[in-house]
């Protein structure tokens, strides 16, 4: 899950924001699906997964998610 790889990488990191930026990317992307089936929002997830793996900030892992 997202959260456990940001917690990984960002002790301090602002959770109650990721979490509304990812319930934001949930209602913005409902019901999208991309060319390979997956969920439109799972692409969302990655994006911002990779940013916590690159340790950037809270914000910046939230605008991955929002993208």
């Amino acid at each position: 899950m997202l959260l456990i790889e940001v917690a990984s990488c960002n002790e301090s990191a602002d959770f109650e924001l990721i979490i509304r930026a990812y319930h934001a990317a949930d209602q913005a992307h409902h019901g999208q699906i991309r060319r390979s089936g997956e969920p439109f929002l799972q692409h969302c997830v990655e994006v911002a997964r990779i940013l916590a793996q690159l340790r950037l900030d809270s914000t910046t892992v939230a605008a991955g998610l929002l993208h």
